[in-house]
């Protein structure tokens, strides 16, 4: 039997490495944490969804060259934790222009939704968890010259400005009780 030399073995390991080898695609994506998020913000709240109309508006520039669906949500603002307005009151309720495309694309934008439907979720356990409440929101938001608002993150990956806030519940009947049936 033939042996054969570990700078072979190491070239063919190599051409059947490079051979299997599929190109990769990812596009960059700007990092925002809290802290740059509240920085470069002009207002920073927290909201309830109230809807979601279509609106005419310039689709942003973007590497896919797609044309994209302006959307304007508007939300009930519960409270303000950065604001714009020096001289006057805080807004009570915002329009916040984002977009989306019916297009599936290769590494798309972060476009959002929100929810205004309540949710029902069950565990890995198998219990079912109901949401009495819509999800509220914190937003990180720039004032457009219209008066609207945009994500501070850009209308390409907008849902790096939002975070959806939920209330735990409990599960139905509660965890004291489902401790007592297993004693």
């Amino acid at each position: 039997m033939r042996q054969t030399r570990p700078a072979t073995t190491a070239l063919i390991c190599l051409a059947i490495l490079f051979g299997l080898a599929q190109p990769s695609y990812a596009r960059r994506v700007e990092d925002w944490p809290y802290d740059k998020l509240m920085k470069k913000s002009d207002l920073v709240v927290v909201v309830r969804y109230v809807g979601t109309v279509e609106v005419e508006a310039p689709s942003p520039e973007n590497p896919w060259e797609a044309e994209f669906q302006g959307l304007q949500s508007r939300f009930k603002v519960f409270c303000h934790l950065k604001t714009d307005e020096k001289k006057y009151e805080p807004p009570k309720t915002i329009d916040f222009l984002h977009f989306y495309s019916e297009r599936s694309l290769q590494n798309g934008p972060g476009f959002v939704e929100f929810a205004k439907e309540f949710i029902e979720t069950e565990s890995a356990s198998g219990i079912k968890q109901h949401t009495m409440q819509q999800a509220q929101y914190l937003l990180f938001l720039k004032k457009l010259p219209d008066g609207r608002y945009a994500a501070t993150s850009g209308q390409i990956d907008p849902n790096l400005s939002v975070r959806e806030m939920r209330t735990p519940i409990p599960p139905i009947g509660g965890p004291r009780q489902r401790e007592r049936k297993s004693q």
